[in-house]
């Protein structure tokens, strides 16, 4: 798995010796729990945005 690529509909990943999740710290996502449901920061939604584009 160290050199594999992998592209999904979700994305592209790139793993390394040391990177095994495959993704850029571009990716991280702030979430809370608000019954029962993943619910990003308006930090993580803001920080999305800009990689979505």
């Amino acid at each position: 798995m160290e050199e594999l690529t992998l592209t999904t509909p979700n994305g592209t990943y790139r793993y390394s010796e040391k990177d095994h999740s495959g993704l850029s710290p571009d990716y991280i996502s702030v979430n809370t729990v608000t019954d029962g449901t993943f619910v990003p920061t308006v930090w993580s939604k803001s920080e999305l945005e800009k990689v979505a584009k």
